[in-house]
């Protein structure tokens, strides 16, 4: 594993449309950081070629556990 600076363009692609409700959380997560620089972990390979699965470590100010 591996971590990078990257850099979430101000415009992204549109979003598949009939995706479930797990896909739509998923996707929406590069929409709230677009224009911003986060530090990623790459974790592994993705489907399409030129393509890596990354991770993003979120700080919570607040966990609820039940």
């Amino acid at each position: 594993m591996r971590r990078f600076l990257s850099n979430i363009p101000q415009r992204l692609p549109a979003r598949p449309a009939g995706a479930g409700a797990d896909r739509r959380r998923t996707d929406m997560q590069p929409y709230l950081v677009r224009g911003r620089r986060i530090t990623v972990t790459a974790t592994g390979f993705g489907e399409q070629p030129d393509t890596v699965v990354v991770t993003r470590d979120v700080p919570a100010g607040h966990v609820a556990l039940r």
